[in-house]
């Protein structure tokens, strides 16, 4: 009888272990589920962010293309204007350097032009 009161306390104690056990396996079970959640949430916020980062670097690239194509064509508008307003020589305009002129009443003396 002793034997047999002392298997039952031994059955109850391993039976309480086992219930702090299971409530301690359910708790990190749960804990486990809220971090696998919290991880998934931060996951999708990343890629979110990644995305939107993404998009902004096109966009701030578009700009500097276009950005650098007005810069462009400014150059070749200055360039334009510079040489409406002073044409550089070519074969066709370049003028030999003019010789002394000379008059009748002069002689020899150049003249002004």
């Amino acid at each position: 009888k002793e034997e047999l009161q002392r298997r039952k306390e031994e059955l109850r104690e391993a039976e309480a272990a086992a219930l702090v056990e299971a409530e301690s396996i359910q708790s990190l079970s749960v804990e486990i589920n809220r971090e696998a959640r919290s991880h998934s949430e931060r996951k999708e916020l990343l890629k979110k962010e990644k995305e939107e980062f993404q998009r902004l670097s096109s966009e701030m690239l578009k700009r500097q293309k276009a950005r650098e194509r007005r810069e462009e064509d400014l150059r070749k508008l200055i360039k334009e204007v510079e040489d409406a307003v002073s044409p550089r020589q070519t074969l066709r305009t370049a003028r030999r350097p003019e010789r002394p002129r000379r008059s009748v009443s002069d002689g020899l003396k150049e003249t002004k032009k």
